[in-house]
Order: structure tokens, then sequence, then C-alpha cells
């Protein structure tokens, strides 16, 4: 993606925290200093995607939480705005706490969606023995592709990143999960003999998903409110295994992502290496802007499965912004909610074996309590329960909402019992 000269660089990128602004308007930035800084554990650092100064910082549209504070920059158009790479270091001299460091540093978080601080992920509790780390290349929602194209044409770099994170994870198995839709990525990884364990799995929605994941690799069941560190597994996005290496091999931080741009809303679809901070509505215009021939009806961060809608073009990438789709009438019908029916197609969908149709319910009552008693919280939002209600239930929505009022619920009520 080309350079603009207008970047909105967003405090909130990442799960936890917002970052604390380094800069004020005025300022003059470089291509890769730090401009706002992790505030607290379960924060990250946020990098100056360009050269150039800060025009303001003011609440500004994001996508998901509707508008966050966010650093607006003006680019100097007049500088290079690549991002140089040095001789790669030699990274096998760097101890554990050395690696960690640069990868907090850098603001590394879980690029598939999730933005999960990627060092906290990193340093289990002693008493978690991990003897296992997925990389995560299934990319099972529909459209999206970043992840496979990094695969294809990465290869060599994702295996040294493995090499990185078995270095940290005291030398545990390291694997790649990758459905049989990308055969061709998982030839490319059996073919390197390398540390980095390729596993072809079958073609099937959700199991992009953390539980899922490790059940079909290494056939361990999470249960409820636990973690996979529970069962001694980490797993980690592609493209966060992609930009650790960068991280550690050149000091680069996290000012870049892959997005796919698609959709039948969109003129030439595309997979493009974006910086963080660019408008969509930039994006959307390199592409060829919005098709003549067709509405679009939905514009989505990520899938159409999980993905969040926009009520602007001008949010910015963020971190966890794996995909842009401009989806059409023909692609995104709407049809009107009817009363549940009772059928069970939903319990029967549920990866997470929840019960979407009594969750909807004590949703419809507010029910608190109920919902607690029901697990919400270990709903994985994959979408699949509304997808395949036949009263259109929006099911995923409301859930979204609950989740946090269970949450904040059980804080004063449960505690730690």
């Amino acid at each position: 993606m080309p350079v603009v000269e207008k970047l909105a660089v967003s405090l909130s990128q990442h799960l936890g925290k917002p970052a604390v602004s380094l800069v004020k308007s005025g300022d003059r930035v470089e291509l890769g200093g730090l401009i706002a800084k992790a505030d607290g554990y379960v924060s990250a650092n946020i990098h100056s995607p360009v050269s150039g100064t800060v025009e303001s910082i003011e609440n500004y549209p994001h996508p998901v939480s509707g508008y966050a504070q966010a650093i607006i920059l003006k680019t100097d158009l007049s500088k290079n705005q690549d991002f140089v790479y040095p001789a790669p270091a030699d990274w096998t001299k760097f101890n554990a706490d050395e690696i960690k460091k640069k990868i907090a540093d850098a603001g590394i978080v879980g690029l598939g969606g999730a933005t999960f601080p990627t060092i906290v992920k990193l340093s289990p509790p002693p008493e978690k023995k991990i003897d296992s780390v997925i990389i995560n290349g299934v990319e099972c929602e529909p459209y999206l592709t970043s992840d496979y194209r990094l695969m294809i044409e990465h290869t060599d770099e994702l295996i040294a990143g493995a090499e990185i994170i078995r270095r940290i994870m005291n030398s545990a198995d390291i694997y790649i999960g990758i459905e049989a839709n990308k055969k061709d990525a998982y030839e490319k990884f059996k073919s390197k003999n390398s540390i980095l364990k390729p596993e072809l799995l079958k073609l099937k929605y959700p199991q992009g998903a953390e539980k899922q994941l490790i059940d079909a690799i290494l056939g361990r069941k999470i249960p409820p409110a636990k973690l996979p560190m529970d069962v001694g597994a980490v797993v980690m996005n592609a493209g966060t295994l992609f930009a650790v290496y960068e991280a550690v091999a050149y000091n680069k931080p996290l000012i870049d992502r892959v997005v796919t741009v698609s959709g039948l809303g969109i003129q030439t679809p595309k997979n493009l290496l974006c910086k963080i901070g660019t408008l969509w509505s930039d994006i959307i215009k390199h592409c060829g802007g919005f098709s003549n021939n067709s509405k679009t009806v939905r514009l989505l961060l990520g899938g159409p499965m999980m993905g969040f809608a926009q009520f602007t073009d001008s949010v910015p990438v963020i971190k966890g912004c794996s995909g842009i789709l401009a989806l059409t009438e023909e692609e995104a019908v709407y049809v009107e909610e009817q009363p549940c029916i009772r059928c069970g197609k939903c319990v029967r969908g549920c990866p997470m074996k929840l019960m979407p149709c009594e969750l909807n319910r004590a949703m419809d009552y507010n029910d608190i309590e109920t919902l607690y008693k029901l697990n919400i919280t270990d709903c994985i939002e994959c979408g699949s329960c509304a997808y395949i209600c036949p009263a259109n239930k929006k099911i995923i929505q409301k859930i979204r909402k609950y989740k946090i009022k269970v949450m904040e619920w059980a804080k004063k009520n449960v505690g730690n019992k």
C-alpha cells in the first residue's frame, strides 16, 4: 500500500489498557519511533509508521470501539517512508529475557484479531509448563488470505520465528496448523524439514479458534474458564510470528501488517502490506474504489462470521485488522428476526457445546446470573449459532454485549470462589 499523507494511529490497538501518548500536537516524529507507551502489564507500545508531524491527538473513529483517542500524523512525503532493514542480528546469541524484551519493545500483539499482547502470552507463570506451541495458519474465515500469503511468501522467516519462540519456551514442540484448502503452504513447510512441524487439518469452521486448534492438533480439551496454558499449550497467529521474527532479527517495531481487502464491493481485491494508521478510505481507493456494478451494504473489519460492521470508511488500520470486507446485497442479505422455534440447530452447531437458544432467552430477560451459569464467557464469538439459526436471531451480537455485563457481575458476586 503506497504511503498516504494522513494517518490516524489509535492508542487502543490491543486488549487491555490503551497506550499513553508520548507526543503532542506539533511534535516531529520519525519512522519507527516510540509515540505511545504501554500502560501496565496488559498493554502495548505503539510506534510511528511514518516520519512526519503530529497534527493533533483527538477522539477518532475506531473499527471496534466506535471512537478512541488517536494520534493524527501528517506524513513528510519528501522522506523515504520504507523501513530500512539492517543486516539481521545473530539472535542465536540472545537469551530468553533479551528476546522477550525485544518483543515487548516492538509492541507486538496477536494479529489474528484478538490483539492480546504477545509478551504476556509468552510469559506464563512458572507453574504452567508449556510443552507445545501452535502457530495458527488455519485462517478459516471466508475471504481472508493474508496469513496464507505470508506462509507462501515468507516460509523461511516463519521458520526462523519458530526457532526464536523455541528459545523462549524451553524447547517446546512447535506446530503450524494449516487447513486442507492451503495444501501448497503445507507442502512448503513440509519440504523444509524444520522444527516447525506442519499439520494438515480438515476444512472445518471455526478450527482457527484456540481451543479447537489445540484439540485438533494435540487432542487436548480445555476445560471451561481455562486457558491454553492450563493444558500446556500456547497458540500464536502466523502474522504474529512474522512480526516476532522482524522485531528480534531487525529491531523492527510493529508498524505495518498484511490486510486482505475483498468482497464483491471492492473493484480490485488485494492483499496489501499496510502501515498501521492508514485510513480504510485510502486503501479502498487504491483497490479501485467500490465496485460500480453492485451496492456495498456492509463494511466489515475481519471476516464475515466474526467481523465488526463499520459506520464509516474513515476508520484506520489497527494491529488487529486482518481484513477489510465490502459486502454487497448479494453477499449480506438482511432478514427480519422470527420467534425461536426451539429446533436445536444452534446447540448442535456450537463448537463450545453451549446452548445459544437458552443464552438468547436469558439475554432477552436480562438474566445475568443465568447467563453466568450457562457459561456465556466461554463463547468464542464464532457466529455459527447466528449463521445456522432459521429464525435469524442476532445471537452473537447480543452475546458480545452481555459477556461484558456477566464478567462485571461475576467480579462483584463470585470473585475467586
